[in-house]
């Protein structure tokens, strides 16, 4: 996965370990509430951070 680090010119970098495993948890429980029809707010906000933003990163 790919976090950008900042909204100026610089170039999107390479997640940590701790980042990937965070987005990783957030997105598996993230699924399983939304099957399950709940949903944490603020999980949900982490799982759509940790997706790449394709506007951003060309």
């Amino acid at each position: 996965m790919k976090h950008i680090k900042r909204v100026t010119k610089g170039t999107p970098a390479k997640a940590a370990v701790w980042q990937d495993v965070l987005c990783e948890v957030a997105g598996v429980v993230v699924g399983l509430l939304e099957s399950k029809g709940g949903s944490v707010p603020f999980l949900t906000y982490l799982d759509e951070k940790c997706e790449p933003n394709p506007v951003l990163e060309s």
